[in-house]
């Protein structure tokens, strides 16, 4: 380990006392903190370009003042206490650990980025979070990772690999594995040079923008939509239409003639409303696309779980004209933190993807690719997927249960498929935004489609009164606790007027 010290082979002062003089600046200001492990002679003495001897001196000073503590055998550390006198010695040395104030005003300096973070990263204390979109931390295969990332690094030609970059649009077995299970489960017949392996599904939107958008035309959005989409949007220029959502999805018959250049949509479980979009209106979403030369990006992001009724093929599988971008994730079965996420795009935008990404990025780090590879290939996913579609079923099954048991006949949408559910609240009580204020603050953390990754263009009356729940990261009984105490939030037994009635005096059912 270096340290960051500059000799003056010019100064009358010997070298040892220069090493001296600067490893105790060092020490007094902050640079090297109480217990720091240091170099050992010979390390500082090859760094420095000093004999051992030079090296030595200066080590035995620092040691006999106070400032380091060498012990035979063991490693040279900074003294967790120095002298009291070093303090006063040095009483105009600055602790840099210290960080600078902050500047009243901006440097006079122009940026051409100015955005809104999304509120996914936001962790708000909460005993009971219906967060949407978190998956069971409790059933990460971790097991699995780890015996197959011995393996990975067990190969000779993988540890090569790590020492070189690699294919700006991702580890190609990984891309073949993923195009082989998109063919198995969502009708998608893609080549692996269509797949670009990304930072997560907000990277490849990101990637997406970059090959599609531009000043000339309108982007698309659902109404209400995720956050993150139509934030990426809005910090890119881009002049943003909402397009309104049903119970049927994202309303085809609203879309402009015009076209846009892109249009997002998430077909298969709306977020955050929760509808599937049925077919007539993916075949129509398809002619439109055809008829107004639009391109579309299709986030699939929860579509590994569908508990009622059969697997939907894909938008993109349905596409004959080479219109769709599809967006596919693994935050959702196995989790957010690996960063590992898929774009699809059509043939003719493949070469323009990998180039894009090589300047976005140079790639991905590769060993987690390697290792996501090798459980795919082994069949080892599909049967984590099936134990998480059994998990997340009977967590799915308890929170509509506990919803009936406690709130009477509640109105729900969304819940054959993915992480969340959407709960429509009745007209006499309290706003989604009123409801969720007053159950964060009794610790249960309930989400409007203005809150949990969710966002609104337009307030629509239905979607004011739209709760969305996560369940996939709380046990069952936490489900029922959670639910529970959500009713006492709203002070209603089995009738649907109590919560509005009992909302503080100066606060009204429709939110003023």
């Amino acid at each position: 380990m270096g340290l960051l010290l500059v000799l003056d082979r010019g100064r009358p002062v010997p070298l040892h006392a220069q090493i001296f003089e600067g490893i105790r600046t060092l020490i007094l200001t902050g640079q090297l903190a109480a217990g720091h492990r240091l170099p050992s002679t010979r390390e500082l003495a090859e760094t420095l370009q000093v004999s051992r001897n030079t090296a030595r001196l200066a080590y035995d000073r620092l040691a006999a003042e106070g400032y380091i503590e060498a012990r035979h055998g063991a490693a040279t550390r900074v003294a967790v206490q120095v002298p009291d006198t070093t303090f006063r010695a040095v009483h105009t040395a600055r602790d840099v650990r210290t960080p600078p104030a902050a500047p009243a005003a901006s440097p006079d300096a122009t940026t051409a980025f100015d955005a809104e973070l999304q509120d996914i990263f936001e962790d708000e204390a909460l005993r009971w979070d219906f967060a949407l979109g978190r998956p069971d931390a409790q059933a990460f295969p971790a097991r699995t990772w780890q015996e197959l990332t011995a393996d990975t690094l067990a190969d000779p030609e993988m540890r090569a690999a790590l020492t070189r970059y690699g294919d700006p649009a991702g580890f190609l077995p990984l891309r073949e594995a993923i195009a082989q299970q998109l063919a198995a489960t969502r009708g998608l017949r893609v080549s692996p040079t269509q797949v670009m392996i990304v930072a997560g599904s907000q990277e490849g939107l990101h990637l997406a923008c970059r090959l599609t958008c531009d000043a000339t035309r309108s982007t698309g959005i659902e109404d209400p939509c995720y956050q993150g989409a139509l934030y990426l949007f809005r910090s890119l220029r881009c002049s943003v239409v909402g397009i309104p959502v049903d119970d049927g999805g994202v309303c085809v018959d609203r879309l402009p003639p015009e076209g846009f250049a892109l249009l997002y949509v998430t077909p298969s479980h709306q977020y955050p409303t929760g509808a599937t979009l049925p077919l007539e209106r993916r075949l129509a979403l398809l002619e439109w696309a055809q008829r107004s030369s639009s391109l579309i990006v299709e986030d699939d992001y929860d579509s590994d779980f569908r508990y009622d009724g059969p697997p939907l093929t894909a938008l993109a599988g349905l596409d004959p004209y080479g219109r769709v971008l599809y967006l596919g994730t693994f935050s959702k079965s196995l989790g957010p933190g690996l960063r590992i996420g898929y774009l699809v795009v059509p043939p003719w935008l493949a070469q323009r993807a990998r180039t894009a990404l090589g300047l976005m990025t140079g790639g991905h780090e590769l060993l987690s690719q390697a290792v996501l590879a090798r459980l795919l290939a082994s069949g080892r996913f599909e049967s984590h997927l099936r134990r998480l579609r059994r998990r997340y079923n009977e967590r799915r099954l308890r929170l509509v249960a506990e919803l009936r048991r406690h709130l009477g006949p509640v109105d729900l949408a969304g819940a054959e498929a993915g992480l969340h559910l959407a709960w429509r609240l009745p007209a006499d009580w309290p706003t989604a935004e009123q409801l969720r204020r007053r159950a964060v603050a009794a610790g249960v953390g309930v989400y409007s489609t203005r809150s949990g990754g969710s966002a609104e263009l337009q307030t629509s009356a239905a979607h004011k009164r739209t709760v969305t729940l996560g369940f996939s990261s709380l046990a069952p009984e936490a489900i029922g606790a959670a639910v529970a105490r959500l009713a006492e939030v709203c002070g209603a037994g089995r009738g649907s007027g109590a919560c509005a009635r009992d909302l503080p005096a100066h606060v009204h059912p429709d939110g003023h």
